[in-house]
């Protein structure tokens, strides 16, 4: 109660329109102490920021992994959460942070096919249009640089990325993770894709995301054409809308690249959330 409080008074002081609620940490069952705790904190903060705005509009929301299915171990009360949160923000990237292939390799920090899978899931485990109208599909205007230890060889299709062997780094079970690569901005990886050195930009089958090579790293990132793809499945989801995660990975675009990935998330949504 005394963190809600606290939360809530924050917000309200701070006249925010509402409060955003993103706990990441691993949780054994939706009946662990962290999980009912958790659903308690956001129900007590929302009942006590409404009651406090004038029109008893404040907005809460809770962001949550890409599928319901305890990712990263992250075995939530998630049809509570749903319950609790005027909107829930589904993350659909860092994708590769529990790789269970056979090999290391580097891949989308979005695949499409995940993506849709994930989204189904959520669909299966609200249940019903009421509980559907919260859900924004988030994705990333950020991707991963990963160092190669062996680059080269063919995938099934010739035309896709060739294959990047990582060094292992576990993550949570998993003996592979998006953490043998780093993070970059979308304005970053433009500037990348344009040194000389650089090699064409080659789209993956499987995910339908974009990737290139720059020396022995391989890059892959979300353009605004695999994005509008993404964007396409929340509306034939019916989700609420969709937003991204990070306005600020645009800075260093020009205004017609920038303008492509605004273009992206509005084309064929109802509605576009920015998360900041």
């Amino acid at each position: 109660d005394e963190m809600a409080t606290g939360i809530a008074t924050d917000a309200y002081v701070r006249f925010l329109d509402g409060v955003n609620f993103d706990v990441e940490t691993p949780t054994p069952s939706a009946t662990s102490a962290l999980s009912t705790n958790y659903v308690r904190l956001i129900e007590k903060t929302s009942r006590l920021l409404k009651s406090w705005s004038p029109d008893g509009d404040a907005q809460i929301s809770v962001d949550v992994a890409w599928s319901p299915g305890g990712i990263d171990g992250r075995w939530y009360a998630n049809s509570k959460l749903v319950e609790v949160a005027d909107v829930v923000f589904i993350m659909a990237y860092d994708m590769q942070s529990q790789n269970m292939q056979s090999r290391c390799v580097a891949g989308a920090n979005s695949p499409y096919e995940l993506v849709r899978h994930g989204l189904a899931q959520w669909i299966a485990l609200t249940g019903n249009e009421t509980a559907r109208n919260k859900l924004v599909l988030g994705l990333p205007w950020y991707g991963y640089k990963y160092p190669c230890v062996w680059l080269g060889g063919t995938t099934y299709d010739p035309s896709s990325p060739p294959l990047c062997s990582l060094k292992s780094v576990p993550f949570r079970g998993a003996s592979c993770s998006d953490a043998a690569g780093a993070q970059l901005g979308l304005a970053e990886i433009v500037s990348l894709s344009q040194m000389s050195n650089a090699s064409k930009i080659r789209v993956d089958a499987s995910s339908r995301s974009p990737a290139f090579e720059v020396q022995n790293t391989q890059i892959w990132f979300d353009s605004a054409t695999s994005l509008a793809l993404k964007v396409q499945l929340a509306r034939a989801f019916g989700l609420r809308g969709v937003g991204m995660w990070h306005v600020d990975a645009l800075q260093g675009l020009s205004d017609k690249e920038m303008a492509a990935m605004w273009n992206a998330l509005a084309a064929d949504s109802n509605d576009v959330q920015v998360k900041k």
